[in-house]
């Protein structure tokens, strides 16, 4: 019906295309196509498409040129057949993938400024106002860094501490294949981190609870997820800190309670219910 050939082919130009996938229509009837091709790394860059309409018996080829810089190596290439539909003939959602073989000389572009170039990250270990500037991206050869608090660094990797919270403007400028790059980032600094979006559920944090061997009024509050640090207000004035704490109520009644989790660099804050009986 239709058929995809890989053509043995080594691309190694980026200006004269080179044909990598031929589509067949081996039917007798005209079929029009609705085909997508995407690749799973980078080294090539689309010449010619595939044609939207084949007759019967006739060709269509994917053509392809080098992307420069990105060497020697295999890119795979995803065809995904929509639909081929004719008369008497219909072929959805079929997908197969192909290992294109690549030799792409001369040196690549150096990345777009801010694109992928580098990251800031704050991780749970961390002081609260302390962030790590990172190189990320390929072919820096310098970095040097403005922290928006007057001070200053140079490497692909610092650490750094911000004396006050606030909004800073970070400046980086790079050394990228030879070119000086500038890039600007604002960086919020909290002193209390912010709550995250996937606020894991109650009971796979803490777990308040009495057990007959404690005295009346007595609870355990106890952390039973992977959290870093916890507060907790008992609703009777008082509070603590800890992943497990004992605390006793010297008087009957309802209490509200207050849990304040930090998860992976997240603060999450919890309310419960803790019914003393007299």
């Amino acid at each position: 019906m239709l058929s995809i050939q890989q053509e043995e082919v080594v691309v190694v130009d980026q200006n004269d295309p080179s044909g990598i996938l031929t589509i067949t229509n081996n039917v007798d009837e005209s079929l029009a196509l609705e085909v997508d091709v995407e690749f799973g790394e980078s080294g090539l860059v689309e010449a010619d498409g595939f044609a939207t309409e084949l007759s019967p018996g006739s060709q269509t080829t994917y053509a392809v040129t080098c992307e420069p810089g990105t060497g020697a190596g295999e890119t795979t290439v995803d065809v995904t057949v929509h639909s081929a539909t004719g008369d008497r003939i219909s072929i959805e959602q079929v997908t197969e993938s192909y290992e294109i073989e690549r030799d792409c000389p001369g040196q690549g572009p150096p990345p777009e400024p801010g694109n992928g170039l580098f990251e800031i990250s704050h991780e749970h270990w961390l002081d609260d106002r302390e962030f790590i500037f990172e190189i990320v991206g390929d072919g820096v050869s310098s970095a040097d860094w403005e922290f928006g608090d007057g001070t200053t660094g140079s490497g692909h990797y610092i650490r750094h501490t911000y004396e006050e919270a606030g909004t800073y403007d970070i400046t980086l400028t790079a050394t990228v294949n030879g070119e000086t790059q500038t890039v600007t980032e604002t960086l919020l600094v909290s002193d209390e981190p912010e709550e995250g979006d996937d606020k894991p559920p109650a009971e796979d944090v803490y777990d308040i609870r009495q057990e007959a061997w404690l005295d009346d009024g007595e609870y355990i509050f106890e952390i039973v997820g992977n959290v870093w640090s916890v507060d907790w207000e008992f609703g009777d004035g008082t509070t603590g800190s800890g992943h497990y704490v004992r605390h006793t109520y010297e008087e009957a009644g309802t209490y509200d309670i207050t849990v304040v989790a930090t998860i992976d660099g997240q603060q999450y804050t919890y309310t419960d219910t803790v019914v003393v009986n007299g």
